[in-house]
């Protein structure tokens, strides 16, 4: 069941990355076309997509599938009025595979927004993700209210929801790419503020601290 919910999730997001990946490469394709055929309106439409496909991709961490997903995530935080905050890039000489990032990031994010979306309080419908470099580790911060107290079960936080079979999965995944990265996954959380941090041996040289 572990399998075949990763196996969904991994698909989808990479999805999500594929398309707006192939969407900016047909718009230019388009505007070659358009340019040649001097056809002003047809460069106008373009123009308009393009503007669109940029309002959507506001955020740029400078790795194209990571762009995808976490724009994604923004769309689907404004959409529950939820903040959504992000700082730092990733560099790269990224070792983490594509469709390892696109799990680890859709799960923190997806986590992070679903429980910020049920606060109440304005100042808790917040989401938060750091990307840091430290050497050759990669560190993701991932912060976000709640209004709902985190239960453990086993060493891995209980999912409220009444489809336990596959809800509960998201921190199984963070937990096994970060270990197929020899990395750590930590968990803290206080005054309706939840911390999620994963520390991956994720770059193949070694740099000084955010480089």
């Amino acid at each position: 069941m572990i399998g075949q919910y990763l196996l969904r999730k991994q698909a989808s997001d990479e999805r999500i990355k594929v398309l707006s990946h192939d969407l900016k490469h047909s718009l230019a394709q388009w505007r070659m076309l358009a340019e040649g055929r001097d056809d002003e309106k047809a460069l106008e439409s373009i123009s308009e997509y393009e503007e669109h496909l940029l309002s959507c991709l506001l955020i740029d961490v400078e790795n194209e599938t990571a762009n995808a997903i976490i724009n994604q995530k923004r769309l689907e935080a404004d959409q529950a009025q939820v903040e959504f905050l992000i700082d730092g890039v990733f560099h790269k000489d990224l070792l983490v595979g594509t469709l390892d990032l696109c799990s680890l990031l859709g799960n923190l994010l997806d986590n992070a927004i679903e429980a910020a979306a049920q606060a109440e309080q304005a100042t808790l419908r917040r989401v938060a993700l750091s990307i840091r470099r430290k050497g050759n580790l990669l560190v993701l911060v991932v912060e976000n209210g709640y209004a709902v107290e985190p239960v453990l079960e086993n060493g891995l936080f209980a999912t409220h929801k009444k489809d336990r079979d596959f809800h509960a999965l998201g921190m199984v995944s963070i937990h096994n790419v970060a270990e197929k990265y020899e990395g750590v996954v930590t968990n803290s959380y206080e005054n309706n503020w939840f911390k999620a941090t994963v520390m991956l041996c994720g770059y193949s040289s070694i740099l000084s601290d955010d480089n």
